[in-house]
C-alpha cells in the first residue's frame, strides 16, 4: 500500500490528466457517428441477421464498404450482435485499452515517465481522430507490442500476422523480424487459421441459405478492397493523406486511378527506408528496433490518414526518452520536434504542412533521434574514458 501511495504521489497529476483525457475520448465516441465503425457494424449485422455478404454496400456513401479480408471478419462478429450504440461504446473501451497498453509498453521500454506522458498527450488529436472514426489501427499496434514481449510465442506471432494482413501495405513492418515470423509452425498456423476463420464466415452465409463458396467470398473481398477508386481524387491524394507514397504522387500530379503507379512508388520507398532502418538500428535494443519498424508501416502506406499515425507512438515516445537521457540540446530539440510534428494539429496552416507530409517527417526525425543519439552517447562515454 505504501508503494502504491508513493507512485500516486509522484505521478498523481499525470493519472488525473490521463483520466480526464480518457473520459473525453469516450464522450467523443458517444457524440460522434464513428463512420468507419458504423460500416463494420452494418456489415456484421447484415451477415448475422440476414445472411447478406459483409462486402455489400449498405449505405449511400461511395467507397464506404467493409474492406478487410474474410479471416478478419470473426474478430468483428461479437460487436455485430450488439445494438449499434452499445457496440460503439464497447469499441471505444477496446480502443482505450489499446492506448493504455501501448503507453505502458513505451514506459516499460523507455524508462522515462515524462517522455511517455508527453508523447501520450501530444498524440491527443491522433487518438481523438481514431475514436471519431472508430478505426481498427490501434488494435494492430497493441497486438504488435504484445508480440514483442514474447516473440517466440506461436500464438502471438500467428495473431499478429493475421491482424496485419488486414492492412496489406502495413505488413512492411513485419520485415523487422521476418525470420521469426516465417518459422514453419507459424506459417502453418497462419494458413490454417486463415482457412478456418474464412470457412466460419462461409458457414454463417450458408446457414442463412446463401450459396457462397470460399472463392466467391474472396472475390467479393477483392472487389470491395478496390472500391476506394470510387472516392474522389482530392480525398485519396489530398493533404490529409500524409504518407510519403501519397506525397510523391501529389508532386507528380497523377490521379487516383493509377493504381499500378501507387504500388511502384510504394515499392521504391520500401527499397529506400527498409535498408536505412535495418542499418541505422543495428546498435539499438530489439524493442527500439521494433518501434521503428512499426513506424515504417505508416509513413510508407499509400493511405496514411491521421488516425494511422498511432503506429508512430512507440518510436516517438522511445526517441524522446533517449534524447532526454543523452542530454544533448540538439537531440532533445529533435526529439521534441519529432513528437510535435506527428501529434499536433495546428488549425490555420495545417493543410499546408500536411501537404508536405509533416507527420511522416516527424516520424523520420524520431527514428533518426532514436538511432543516432545512441551513437552520440557512446562517443561521449569513449571520449571520457580516453581523457581519463
Amino acid at each position: 500500500m505504501t508503494a502504491i501511495r508513493s507512485v500516486f504521489a509522484r505521478f498523481g497529476i499525470y493519472w488525473l490528466i490521463l483520466a480526464c483525457g480518457a473520459g473525453q475520448l469516450l464522450a467523443k465516441v458517444i457524440e460522434e457517428y464513428s463512420l468507419d465503425f458504423w460500416v463494420y457494424h452494418l456489415a456484421m449485422t447484415a451477415l448475422l441477421k440476414e445472411g447478406g455478404s459483409p462486402y455489400g454496400s449498405y449505405n449511400a456513401l461511395p467507397g464506404m464498404v467493409f474492406k478487410y479480408p474474410p479471416w478478419i471478419i470473426p474478430f468483428f462478429i461479437p460487436f455485430g450482435i450488439l445494438n449499434f450504440d452499445v457496440a460503439k461504446f464497447a469499441w471505444g473501451f477496446v480502443q482505450l485499452a489499446c492506448i493504455g497498453y501501448s503507453a505502458q509498453w513505451v514506459l516499460s521500454r523507455g524508462k522515462s515517465p515524462f517522455a511517455s506522458f508527453f508523447a501520450l498527450v501530444s498524440f491527443w488529436w491522433i487518438w481523438a481522430y481514431h475514436f471519431e472514426f472508430g478505426q481498427f489501427s490501434l488494435m494492430l499496434v497493441a497486438t504488435a507490442l504484445y508480440w514483442e514481449k514474447n516473440r517466440s510465442s506461436q500464438f502471438r506471432s500467428t495473431l499478429m500476422v493475421l491482424l496485419f494482413s488486414s492492412k496489406i501495405f502495413t505488413m512492411v513492418s513485419l520485415l523487422g523480424d521476418w525470420r521469426t515470423l516465417l518459422r514453419k509452425r507459424v506459417v502453418f498456423w497462419v494458413v490454417s487459421s486463415t482457412f478456418v476463420l474464412s470457412g466460419l464466415v462461409v458457414g454463417v452465409l450458408r446457414y442463412h441459405g446463401r450459396d457462397m463458396s470460399l472463392v466467391g467470398l474472396l472475390q467479393a473481398w477483392f472487389d470491395a478492397a478496390f472500391s476506394q477508386n470510387l472516392l474522389r481524387n482530392e480525398i485519396l491524394r489530398g493533404a490529409h493523406n500524409q504518407g510519403f507514397t501519397a506525397g510523391l504522387i501529389r508532386m507528380l500530379w497523377f490521379d487516383s486511378t493509377f493504381r499500378f503507379l501507387e504500388v511502384l512508388v510504394f515499392l521504391g520507398l520500401v527499397c529506400v527506408f527498409v535498408p536505412f532502418w535495418h542499418f541505422a538500428s543495428r546498435k539499438l535494443h530489439v524493442s527500439e528496433q521494433w518501434a521503428g519498424w512499426l513506424a515504417l508501416g505508416v509513413i510508407l502506406h499509400p493511405l496514411a490518414w491521421m488516425h494511422s499515425y498511432v503506429f508512430a507512438f512507440p518510436v516517438c515516445g522511445l526517441a524522446l526518452g533517449k534524447a532526454l537521457r543523452v542530454g544533448k540540446v540538439g537531440w532533445v530539440l529533435t526529439g521534441f520536434f519529432g513528437v510535435l510534428l506527428v501529434g499536433l494539429n495546428p488549425p490555420h496552416w495545417n493543410e499546408f504542412l500536411e501537404s508536405l507530409c509533416m507527420r511522416s517527417w516527424g516520424v523520420v526525425l524520431s527514428m533518426v533521434t532514436l538511432a543516432f543519439s545512441t551513437e552520440s552517447a557512446e562517443l561521449a562515454e569513449n571520449t571520457l574514458r580516453v581523457s581519463g
